[in-house]
């Protein structure tokens, strides 16, 4: 059935479907009021483009598809390649890898992958190093399709992997793998770029003739139906198949050579207003990764605006680890005792005794580059590479003299590599099991399970966040801020609750002093392995060090608990944001934040508690915090319970409470109230109260580190509201700061009232169910909430101008410049939209905006998702406009229109509902408008 519209005019304005009209204009050569403005401005416009230019730079990538047959032993080949070829991102298919995860490949590459029950299909994208941690998103769509989203200097860069069925599979399976494709493609928004690299399995053919738009001149036979399906998706998409454009020869632009056929069906596509930005695109000859298939590759380079290069500093560690060693421990504790001038006994003050540990430390045992340690070339030795080469130069010889001879060559470089891989990863293994076997081999046992997990993970962290608002910050210096706003709310916000009235009695008595046997237990209980705080020194130090650290230990322990205040160094912590593997990846709430503070911190927190512990009677039902008690023993005890309601038939009721960011947010004055009404000595209390103040952390995200969070709690000095006060802020370089209560952000006083804006009229539910607005009366606005004098004054704004019930004085029409008849084929539909896409035909019939037509001429329609999840219903004009005549009419500047609004008292926005189905049209242009449903 043929469709005509009634009440419409061509969607001239659409994005995406026809140019606009400023283009038509200049294409068309019309002049009058363009002409003259573009001669009188050119100069400026020089100008102007000359000051573009120098706030944009130039990104240089290089983008490969391969079908590779299988990735089972090829992983680190395939690296090989993409390093003597510079390709940043390669698309592979038909992996045949079971699952859904990403995999290090060696030398800083990783490998994204989906695959089915991995017999056959599978498609997967691999990454160089630099882009690993700029993934936003990972998108698995089907065990044939998926897609990659990238953050490449503040511009979001989407690869999509796919794999079309071969000829011979059935019309469902193709159906499924075009839509699934259409999806991903509709769900990308239009401003970002996007590349597609995959095996089609079709001949687009050689010649261009009436598709000039998506492909160019330079494909190999004929056109299949797979082919023309590639070309149509391409229209539809408004995607341009890049291997066309080039001319090459005939063995750089053939991609699939089996059994004396040399064809082409695999393709990169890009859209075609960024095809200037591709400058070349051929086929790599002489790589042996695939048998039968060839990469292709293009270059392209994006132009993005210059950002300033803030790159994190790689972060150099000393390398305590080595005090394990026996040997290592004796010669740090040798240089430690000569840097001490012989002495046996460490300075009384903590700031010399640290620096002298750091030092000596640095110099006995060296410092870490910073640098990540490659973990997957154990196996990648020269045999191996040797191997490799062979079979490479092997494939060469058989491409280039097709001998009998040199096939067989070839084949048994293939059986050759096979082994020696076997042989060069089972050598790397069995001296893997020996090394586990040992007593040091229960560490690198779980760091190589943690690593194995961490690999596995598409992202532990984002190099982009959304703010508060949810949208999307990128740049480095915006993630760190965002990260400092995030923490900093965090750590300083407290869960409501009632003010306390009643007093408790301050225990006020001498406490004793801090033993040597105190220190021991506390080292003893203390971990070793366990990440570094700002201060650099592990508590493996003074375990190293033994009676000689915990004779110092002791007697800084005592000062502190006299004083009351422990070193400012300790007060230094570093923030770290853990993905919980739940929720939005760019969200900062979904992440835990691990503070890592200073090890002789540690050491002093468990004195403290042990002695809190002593004063305090905790009951036995308490599981948090509780030694030689875990969740698990709750657990098991709830599942006994259960189980003996379950045998005695008797209803159980259990009532599961998860508070947000609870131990985050508990008030530390309910604290200081618990333990005074426990009994605690003050003196401890004031030692607990001296650990939270005057924290200063920084976050250590993926981009960077931040400036240090300001973290109370400091004097207040004066009350100036109920939620405002003034602090005492000694270390800034203001003295003072008016803030909330809640110490988040500056108080700013608000401006008073001088206008009142009330709603009109507002939309129903069912009204933006039906995306329709029939005209409304005067008699149908809701004034009653306004007074009678201003009730008058908008019925006389509406009534003769927004409602009018006259239909308007525009009766469009359209010229033509020829005769020719516009006859196009539908466009494919998703299923899933072939829904709402009738109940849009139905209302638009019932409405009688549409009608039945006999109309020779036929336009291809677009649904185009909306930002609010519905869809909006176009048709594609492109072919009507490249034969229709442009009218000319002056349009107004921006500037004009801001003068003009600058001047009024009162604003009105009007959006009308299908604003371009409300202009009618002549009774030849209905003809011409004529569309066909699938």
């Amino acid at each position: 059935m043929r469709i005509r519209p009634t009440k419409s005019i061509p969607d001239r304005s659409r994005p995406g479907l026809t140019t606009t009209a400023i283009g038509a204009v200049h294409r068309q050569g019309a002049g009058g009021n363009w002409t003259t403005v573009g001669g009188r401005r050119r100069g400026g416009r020089r100008v102007r483009r000359e000051r573009e230019k120098r706030k944009v730079t130039s990104v240089g990538l290089r983008v490969g598809t391969l079908n590779v047959g299988t990735m089972t032993g090829k992983g680190r080949e395939l690296v090989d390649m993409m390093q003597r070829r510079k390709v940043d991102i390669l698309c592979v298919q038909e992996t045949r890898w079971k699952g859904s995860k990403a995999r290090s490949l060696g030398a800083g590459f990783k490998l994204f992958y989906h695959g089915g029950d991995g017999k056959r299909n599978g498609v997967g994208v691999i990454l160089k190093e630099e882009f690993v941690r700029s993934v936003v998103e990972v998108k698995r769509v089907s065990d044939r399709v998926m897609s990659l989203k990238i953050e490449m200097e503040g511009v979001m860069f989407n690869v999509v992997s796919g794999y079309a069925p071969q000829v011979g599979c059935e019309l469902e399976e193709k159906e499924k793998f075009w839509l699934d494709l259409d999806e991903v493609m509709m769900s990308i928004p239009g401003n970002e770029r996007v590349v597609i690299g995959a095996d089609f399995n079709g001949h687009v053919g050689a010649g261009n003739r009436g598709d000039e738009e998506v492909m160019g001149r330079f494909g190999i036979q004929e056109r299949n139906v797979e082919g023309q399906m590639v070309v149509d998706f391409a229209k539809k998409m408004e995607m341009a198949i890049v291997n066309t454009f080039f001319e090459k020869r005939q063995e750089h632009r053939v991609t699939y050579k089996s059994g004396g056929r040399s064809t082409q069906i695999d393709y990169i596509l890009c859209r075609r207003c960024n095809l200037k930005e591709i400058s070349d695109c051929k086929v790599v000859v002489g790589e042996s990764v695939s048998r039968q298939h060839r990469m292709v590759v293009c270059r392209m380079t994006l132009v993005v605006k210059k950002m300033k290069k803030e790159r994190a500093k790689a972060e150099k560690r000393t390398n305590w680890w080595k005090l394990k060693k026996e040997d290592c421990c004796m010669t740090f504790k040798k240089q430690l005792k000569q840097a001490l001038g012989g002495q046996e006994v460490l300075p009384d003050d903590w700031i010399t005794t640290a620096n002298v540990i750091r030092e000596t430390g640095r110099s006995v045992l060296g410092v870490s580059s910073g640098k990540r340690v490659d973990k997957e070339t154990w196996w990648w030795n020269e045999e191996v590479q040797e191997c490799i080469r062979s079979k490479r130069l092997a494939k060469k010889k058989w491409d280039t003299e097709r001998t009998e001879e040199s096939r067989q060559e070839y084949r048994e470089m293939q059986r050759k590599v096979k082994v020696e891989v076997s042989k060069a990863k089972q050598r790397a293994y069995d001296d893997l099991y020996a090394r586990l076997g040992s007593k040091e081999g229960e560490t690198d046992l779980y760091r190589l399970a943690r690593q194995r997990d961490r690999d596995g993970k598409d992202m532990q962290q984002v190099r982009v966040i959304k703010d508060r608002n949810g949208n999307v910050v990128t740049g480095v210096s915006g993630v760190m801020e965002r990260w400092k706003e995030y923490f900093e709310e965090l750590m300083n916000e407290e869960n409501e609750r009632e003010q306390r009235v009643e007093e408790v009695t301050v225990v006020e008595q001498e406490v004793r002093k801090i033993s040597k046997g105190e220190v021991r237990g506390a080292l003893k209980r203390m971990k070793s392995g366990k990440a570094l705080g700002p201060d650099d020194i592990p508590v493996e130090v003074w375990k190293c060090l033994g009676e000689m650290a915990v004779e110092f230990l002791t007697g800084l322990f005592n000062r502190i608990l006299g004083g009351e205040k422990m070193p400012e160094e300790w007060r230094r912590s570093v923030m770290v944001p853990i993905f919980k593997n739940k929720g939005d990846v760019q969200s900062c709430g979904n992440y835990r934040g691990i503070k890592l503070m200073s090890h002789t911190m540690k050491v002093w927190e468990r004195v403290v508690e042990a002695r809190l512990r002593a004063e305090v009677n905790i009951c036995e039902q308490q599981y948090g915090f509780m030694p030689r008690k875990s969740t698990t023993d709750a657990t098991f005890a709830l599942r006994m319970l259960i189980e003996k309601y379950r045998e005695g038939q008797r209803e159980l009721h259990c009532v599961f409470v998860d508070l947000e960011k609870a131990y985050d947010r508990v008030p530390r004055e309910e604290l200081w109230y618990c333990m005074r009404k426990s009994g605690v000595t003050e003196k401890y209390v004031r030692a607990v109260q001296d650990m939270y103040e005057g924290c200063k952390t920084v976050v250590r995200c993926a981009v960077g580190v931040t400036e240090e969070l300001w973290q109370g709690p400091f004097e207040v000095m004066q009350k100036l509201g109920p939620t405002t006060y003034k602090i005492s802020v000694p270390d800034n370089s203001r003295s003072s700061r008016v803030l909330h209560v809640n110490l988040l952000k500056e108080w700013i006083p608000g401006a008073d009232k001088k206008h009142t804006v009330t709603f009109i009229r507002s939309m129903t539910d069912e009204e933006v169910e039906e995306q329709y607005l029939p005209t409304p009366s005067a008699t149908a606005l809701q004034l009653n909430h306004l007074s009678d004098q201003q009730q008058l004054q908008v019925r006389a704004l509406c009534s003769p101008v927004v409602f009018s019930e006259k239909p308007g004085c525009t009766n469009n029409d359209i010229s033509l410049k020829e005769n020719a008849v516009v006859k196009r084929l539908s466009y494919r539909i998703p299923e899933r939209l072939l829904g709402p896409l009738k109940k849009e035909i139905d209302l638009m019939l019932s409405l009688g905006i549409i009608e039945a037509s006999q109309s020779e001429w036929c336009n291809p329609i677009v649904l185009v998702p909306k930002k609010d999840g519905t869809i909006r219903f176009c048709m594609d004009f492109r072919y009507l406009n490249s034969v229709s005549k442009f009218d000319s009419y002056p349009t107004p500047q921006i500037d004009e229109l801001i003068d003009r609004l600058g001047k009024a008292k009162y604003l009105s926005t009007i959006d009308l509902s299908k604003g371009y189905w409300q202009v009618p049209l002549t009774t030849r242009s209905k003809e011409l408008t004529a569309f066909r449903t699938p």
